[in-house]
């Protein structure tokens, strides 16, 4: 009777992983490099979202598990954006826009010059931040600290759809409806 249950069971559960379109697409900053000087690129409408991270972050993780895998924020990011995730404290050598980027040792575990660059707000710089770029690759905004779903999606909004542009950010925020953005 058990073999037969879990016949039944495993038969109506689907075997296939999650499809492509649930998670965040990101790409990796020489990805992006690529792409901003490839041909398509003049015709590029989507900004740039980049998640800066570091390995030990315990809100960075919990934006991962959460925020990240939000079915509305997955649809909103990947629909509107170029997705890049950047570990702030990588050795790696990073080459952005002509320019090379390397690790300096700062603090306890260090910092590389573009994450110092894109996530350093007023002197400072927090875990995650995340930096929305034009489609000239020039910084819009950073913003500090951990943000659930129902947070990030009007930011995605503001920036993605040029309000930033116009409106300031509590009256957008006043006038978000967060129902429109469902995927």
């Amino acid at each position: 009777m058990f073999t037969i249950w879990l016949f039944i069971l495993l038969s109506i559960t689907p075997a296939e992983p999650p499809t492509a379109t649930e998670k965040v697409q990101w790409i990796s900053m020489a990805d992006l490099d690529n792409l901003s000087q490839s041909a398509q690129w003049a015709e590029n409408e989507k900004k740039i979202f980049i998640d800066l991270y570091t390995q030990w972050c315990g809100w960075c993780k919990r934006m991962d598990k959460t925020t990240f895998t939000d079915p509305t924020i997955v649809a909103y990011l990947n629909a509107n954006f170029h997705c890049v995730r950047l570990d702030a404290e990588t050795k790696e050598t990073i080459v952005f826009g002509q320019e090379v980027y390397k690790w300096k040792p700062q603090g306890r575990k260090g910092i590389n010059e573009l994450g110092a660059q894109l996530g350093t707000i007023q002197g400072r710089i927090s875990y995650p931040t995340l930096v929305f770029l034009n489609t000239n690759l020039r910084k819009i905004q950073a913003i500090p600290g951990y943000r659930d779903a129902n947070d990030l999606l009007p930011m995605l909004v503001y920036f993605a759809e040029n309000h930033y542009r116009k409106t300031p950010w509590d009256k957008f925020l006043a006038a978000f409806n967060p129902a429109d953005y469902q995927p």
